[in-house]
C-alpha cells in the first residue's frame, strides 16, 4: 500500500513539472529494488522496493536527477518501511553508444517506520551506485544498478499528545542500505 501512494505522489509531482521542463535532454526511470539494510543493531534485514528518477542532462554526460525511493521491510522483530529523496549527479561516459554505464553521488533525507505505529526514524544520508543500461530503441533503454546510501539517523518521531515530536536519537543505528535492482528508463530526446 505504501508503495502504491508514494508511486501515486511522485508521478503526481511530476505532472506539475512546466512542459519547459521536458524540453532538451529529461528523463524519467522506475527501478524495482531488493535492498539490504546493515545498520550496526541491523534492526530490518532485507526488503523489497521501488525507485523514481527524474533527470536532466545538462551535458551529454552530466545530469542532475531528483529521486525518491520506498521499500517495505520485514524481519521476526519489526516490520517497517525505509523511503527518502535525494538529489543526485549522474555521469554517462558513453553518451552515444547504445550500451551506457553511469555512475551517481548523492545527498538525500531518509526516514524509517514501523508498520502499524506512528513513530520512526528521520537522518540525512548520502548515496553512490551505478549500472548499465541498454537502450532497446532511441530513448527507452532497460539495464540494471546497484545503489548504496549510508544513512544517519538523528532523530527519532513519534506522536505525542499535542502532535507530532522530535526528539534527539539515544543509540547509534546509522549504517549502510545497499539496493540492487533492475530499471526501466526512458530519455526525452
Amino acid at each position: 500500500m505504501r508503495r502504491t501512494i508514494a508511486a501515486a505522489i511522485l508521478t503526481g509531482l511530476l505532472g506539475l513539472l512546466p512542459a519547459s521542463a521536458l524540453a532538451g535532454n529529461p528523463y524519467l526511470s522506475v527501478s524495482l529494488q531488493r535492498s539490504e539494510t546493515t545498520t550496526e543493531s541491523d534492526i530490518l534485514g532485507d526488503g523489497e522496493g521501488a525507485e523514481i528518477s527524474l533527470g536532466y542532462f545538462f551535458t551529454p554526460r552530466w545530469a542532475l536527477e531528483f529521486a525518491g525511493f520506498l521499500s517495505d521491510f520485514g524481519n521476526p522483530e519489526i516490520d517497517g518501511s525505509l523511503g527518502g529523496f535525494s538529489v543526485n549527479t549522474r555521469f554517462s561516459p558513453l553518451p552515444e553508444s547504445r550500451l551506457q554505464p553511469w555512475g551517481k553521488l548523492g545527498l538525500g533525507a531518509y526516514f524509517l517506520s514501523e508498520d502499524g505505529f506512528s513513530d520512526g526514524l528521520t537522518g540525512p544520508g548520502f548515496n553512490f551506485g551505478g549500472g548499465i543500461d541498454f537502450f532497446l530503441v532511441p530513448g527507452l533503454a532497460v539495464g540494471g544498478e546497484v545503489t548504496m546510501r549510508y544513512i544517519i539517523y538523528t532523530s527519532e518521531y513519534y506522536e505525542g499528545c499535542c502532535g507530532t515530536d522530535t526528539i534527539p536519537l539515544d543509540q547509534n543505528l546509522d549504517g549502510p542500505t545497499v539496493s540492487v535492482g533492475f530499471n526501466i528508463s526512458y530519455h526525452f530526446r
